[in-house]
């Protein structure tokens, strides 16, 4: 049977996913089903014979046991330690971030001295204080910590990389013992060639030459952040094939033009790609492409020409060793973007490639951006729930460009001793990470950049889709693939366009995620209310939904004194900006009516209504929506909602730290 690991990867990675969306019981009801229906067909003799179906049950099976003995052995006892304090011997393993809050730092534990607490694991821990010890050094502290979610989907991408906990210090002391790990070498080295960048790039363009060469986005703005994913240029920031093609592509032509013999060339070519998987972190979309990299080049040894369906399918197995990896949206965006160009890019190229190299080029771009879209797309509308509808075109830019940058900021690291060359490819790295950051900044402020996904329509069309396709290869006839593209095509055409003028003017309530707190805006087509701004990160998002959208801000509500929340009244045209009596600062806020602390229940749109209840404590902010269909996002995930028809509202309550609680209450009829 052809393409065995393909069947085998995405079959457990599909399972997978599945899991991570349903309860610990479900989870044994699937497994006992894909049981049961593994072991039918064995017994029948056509089904017996066409492996693929029960090799793909068998991989449900296998990827529920994993899943089982992962949460029990793994996720529980981590949970377990929720809300607990204790002594505790960790070391950092990763380079820390700052933000305004403090420091947030990626660690191991060497022991946690509460009775029968797991050992040895890894977790997010936050310091008011940058802690002064280096890379594996131990640090012996009292840690108070938290579980980061109940679920993988909701985790952030946290559980993906096996941190199941929190914490943060209450206080610590710095030892003089260190932990041995050729890791340290490899973050020393990150620190010298992120300190290398800094010194000879400006701040945005040093944080993205950083991003290009080694994936790590830690230092990156957010404005520059949203630029890039409303621009649908994401994928530059996130070390994975394109990278890798670039770093191992360019080593092996150089080796071949030097006459090296094929051996030796595979083999220096796998230590390079091995060590820039290393120093990238280790992250999931390059561990994918690595390890495809890896196929191709043991396949040039023994004369074999590698099928990338099939590479793709081992690579996300290996990747799914880890059962929660299926939740972070990275990994998923990462496995589904090869899987577009392995399939319906071949195809569609296979029918008509121009022969002008100009146009081809074009032309090859925009087809794998497009392929790329629709297979990407259920992972955007699962983690999203908006996409990017430029970036299909703008990426005839943004690659070549991005291409420069990454080879000059590579050259920059090699040469660094050699001044005048160093000059100069930092000046190229310069130009090109301003033209990038100029492009993405202007794209992103186009109306059109980014579209709404966040319907149950588009979801019941997704759902449509997979079983007009899946009914298809189960056929198999002459024509039948042909047949359901077309079908697929022209529903997706009917549905997005009457979805469009059916949720026009639909409401959105959004919570934002900021450093320690939350935001929420909620919009409509034509104005905005926003609530609990604190942090820049939360700013920036706001900024650009309110610049993309050209939404008029109706309130803006203060419930911390915050200098984002006046930053955006100075920036933006406001009705009202809504003030807590205690704070000092109302000079600053630039807007003519100032409502101080004064309780009130006003309309301000047609669909919405907005009270507004304060004390010294808390801020209680109930929002009324007179709107049958209306669309909430909470833990970063849109939500459709019919069933509030002039019944429920959403309250939120905000403490002096940032929005702490919601809740629905049902209206009295």
């Amino acid at each position: 049977m052809k393409r065995v690991f393909a069947h085998i990867g995405f079959s457990f990675a599909l399972t997978l996913v599945i899991l991570n969306l349903i309860s610990i019981k479900g989870v044994l009801v699937v497994f006992m089903t894909a049981s049961a229906l593994f072991v039918v067909p064995l017994l029948i003799n056509k089904t017996r014979k066409a492996v693929a179906i029960p090799l793909c049950l068998f991989s449900a099976v296998l990827a529920c046991l994993l899943f089982y003995s992962t949460y029990y052995a793994n996720f529980l006892p981590q949970i377990s330690l929720d809300s607990k304090v204790a002594e505790t011997e960790f070391y950092v393993v990763e380079l820390e971030e700052q933000n305004e809050y403090g420091y947030k730092y990626t660690v191991k534990t060497k022991s946690i001295d509460i009775a029968g607490a797991p050992q040895n694991i890894k977790l997010s821990l936050k310091s008011k204080d940058k802690i002064p010890a280096d890379y594996y050094q131990v640090v012996k502290g009292e840690l108070e910590f938290n579980k980061i979610s109940d679920s993988g989907f909701q985790s952030y991408g946290s559980f993906g990389e096996n941190v199941f906990l929190k914490a943060k210090t209450l206080k610590y002391a710095v030892t003089d013992n260190f932990i041995k790990s050729p890791n340290k070498y490899i973050l020393d080295l990150r620190v010298k060639i992120k300190n290398l960048f800094y010194n000879e790039l400006p701040n945005d363009n040093a944080s993205l030459s950083l991003a290009l060469v080694t994936g790590d986005k830690r230092e990156i703005s957010s404005q520059i952040k949203n630029d890039f994913k409303s621009s649908g240029a994401s994928h530059l920031m996130a070390v994975s094939g394109l990278h890798l093609t670039v770093v191992a592509g360019s080593l092996y032509f150089l080796l071949k033009k030097l006459r090296l013999p094929e051996f030796p060339r595979v083999i220096i070519s796998l230590f390079v790609v091995a060590f820039y998987v290393a120093l990238s972190g280790f992250s999931k979309s390059i561990i994918r492409a690595a390890i495809m990299m890896f196929v191709f080049l043991i396949g040039k040894l023994f004369k074999e020409k590698s099928d990338l369906l099939n590479s793709l399918g081992f690579a996300t197995f290996l990747i799914c060793f880890n059962p929660y990896a299926v939740t972070d949206a990275g990994t998923m965006l990462t496995v589904t973007a090869v899987l577009g160009l392995a399939t319906i890019n071949n195809e569609i190229i296979k029918l008509y490639s121009p022969k002008n190299k100009i146009l081809s080029y074009c032309y090859k771009v925009i087809v794998a951006s497009f392929s790329i879209f629709v297979t990407t797309f259920p992972v955007m509308y699962i983690s999203f729930g908006t996409v990017s509808l430029i970036g299909i075109f703008i990426n005839i830019i943004f690659i070549p460009i991005a291409q420069i940058s990454l080879v000059s900021s590579l050259l920059m690291v090699l040469f660094q001793f050699i001044k005048p060359l160093l000059f100069c490819f930092a000046f190229l790295s310069k130009i090109s990470t301003d033209i990038l950051i100029l492009i993405t900044n202007y794209c992103a402020k186009i109306s059109f950049a980014t579209a709404n996904i966040n319907s149950v329509t588009v979801g019941l069309l997704i759902s449509a889709i997979f079983l007009i396709f899946g009914v298809s290869f189960m056929i198999k006839k002459k024509n039948t693939l042909k047949i359901s593209s077309v079908i697929a095509i022209v529903l997706s055409f009917i549905i997005l366009v009457s979805s469009y003028f059916i949720n026009y003017n639909n409401v959105y309530v959004r919570e934002i995620d900021g450093y320690n707190s939350k935001a929420v805006i909620v919009y409509d087509k034509d104005n905005a209310v926003v609530i609990g701004v604190s942090d820049s990160k939360q700013y920036y998002v706001v900024s650009g939904l309110v610049e993309n959208k050209k939404l008029n801000i109706s309130m803006i509500i203060d419930t911390s004194d915050s200098k984002y929340s006046k930053k955006i009244a100075e920036n933006y045209s406001i009705d009202n900006y809504v003030l807590n009596k205690k704070n000092k600062s109302i000079d600053e806020v630039k807007c003519s009516n100032i409502v101080l602390l004064n309780d009130f229940d006003v309309d301000l749109w047609d669909t919405l209504n907005v009270k507004y209840i304060s004390n010294e404590y808390e801020t209680e902010v109930t929002l009324k929506i007179y709107d049958s269909n209306f669309y909430y996002k909470f833990n970063n995930k849109y939500n459709y909602n019919n069933n509030f028809y002039n019944d429920s509202d959403v309250v939120y309550t905000f403490n002096r730290y940032g929005f702490s609680d919601w809740r629905v209450n049902q209206w009295q009829k």
